[in-house]
């Protein structure tokens, strides 16, 4: 079977990833800030193991955003229009729920200068959001990086990307020490990471989890020891005073269970039996408009209320059965909120790029689009 009707037919999994992916974002950002994450051994709770345990199982989102990317992007043309979309979606969250915060009261203009705007109005270079930022970034390089992966040979790549993880991923994860160059993952060099692993599964495939039992078994089982790694380390820290450093190591991004569970997770979906034809069409259409539940949630207007909002603070003293199902209500409220706010602003998009269509504009940033793909 050609190679490009076995990727179309894998769309609708890893579409129904990046959405399992957006859910996991919102989970941690609940998880943190809801407050749950409290320390079990001096506050023991039934709710406060079951939130570090899903915290465990969700944490490593993002370096599945980006697995996803190098995966489809590594065969795909750069396209300026993409860029642009992306830089001025996040214009309008930024900018968007900060007017809206401060037309019904919970965000005060007094005492804001002209620089405590800069952020609503250039987020991608003030870093509103990093993981917007660091995406940018990566877009703009990946005609580079997307060159560089087809050039090379499947053993080639293989050893650049074993010894950018043993500098990135393998020392801080068996040292038992902070080092200096450690950003735990939330840098754009493990992201750029992250887009190589998922490009090479998608030119050369990954034999050891072909299997998906073998992919999905694994991620519950590094989920499983992140957990219990990071359950120990505080206990150490805690009862023995050493390790303090240490503390959540297990659940940094650039860790090595963390990358393992990441990648195997990717794996499951990316090799798994195909979804119903049903099924595939509903997630094939509402996961574009995802990066909308992560641009709403994440706003530094909202980023700290919506948990209380929506009264999912300070949840550790309910029995595990009302905690999990605050935690389902909440995750599907901001879902659903950030679902509809984007499938809007899509459609409005949409339209503007008809108008659009037969202009000078569109004609020059198709010229740029075939110059930097090599087409001209």
């Amino acid at each position: 079977m050609p190679e490009q009707s076995t990727v179309k037919k894998k769309n609708a999994n890893i579409e129904l990833l990046r959405l399992i992916a957006m859910v996991f974002v919102v989970t941690v950002h609940l998880l943190d800030k809801g407050h749950s994450l409290v320390d079990p051994i001096n506050e023991p709770s039934a709710s406060a193991y079951i939130a570090w345990l899903l915290e465990s199982f969700t944490i490593m989102s993002i370096s599945l955003f980006i697995l996803i990317s190098g995966y489809f992007l590594v065969k795909s043309s750069f396209k300026l229009g993409r860029l642009l979309e992306i830089v001025f979606a996040a214009v309008f969250y930024a900018l968007g729920a900060f007017i809206v915060c401060v037309l019904v009261g919970e965000t005060s203009l007094s005492g804001m200068t002209a620089y405590d705007l800069l952020d609503k109005i250039f987020p991608i270079h003030m870093n509103l959001y990093w993981f917007i930022t660091s995406y940018v970034i990566i877009y703009m390089a990946s005609p580079l990086i997307n060159k560089a992966v087809l050039a090379l040979s499947e053993k080639q790549l293989r050893y650049v990307i074993i010894l950018l993880l043993i500098y990135e991923s393998l020392f801080k994860s068996v040292l038992p020490v902070r080092l200096s160059t450690d950003k735990m993952g939330y840098s754009t060099f493990w992201l750029v990471i992250m887009y190589i692993i998922g490009a090479y599964i998608r030119v050369h495939g990954l034999k050891i989890f072909e299997k998906p039992k073998v992919a999905g078994l694994t991620y519950v089982i590094c989920a499983l020891l992140s957990f219990a790694e990071n359950i120990l380390i505080m206990f150490i820290s805690d009862r023995f005073g050493h390790l303090k450093e240490l503390r959540g190591i297990s659940l940094e991004h650039n860790h090595v269970i963390l990358l393992t569970e990441a990648v195997s997770l990717f794996c499951f979906f990316v090799y798994r039996k195909e979804l119903s034809e049903g099924i595939s069409r509903f997630v094939c259409a509402i996961s574009p408009f995802s990066l909308g539940i992560y641009l709403v949630h994440e706003n530094m207007s909202v980023r700290y209320k919506w948990p209380e909002w929506l009264g999912v603070t300070h949840l550790n003293e309910l029995n595990p059965a009302m905690f999990l199902l605050k935690y389902v209500y909440a995750i599907l409220a901001v879902s659903a909120i950030g679902l509809a706010i984007d499938f809007i602003r899509a459609h409005a998009v949409g339209l503007i790029r008809k108008l659009l269509k037969e202009s000078k504009l569109t004609a020059s940033m198709k010229r740029f689009d075939r110059a930097i793909n090599g087409e001209e």
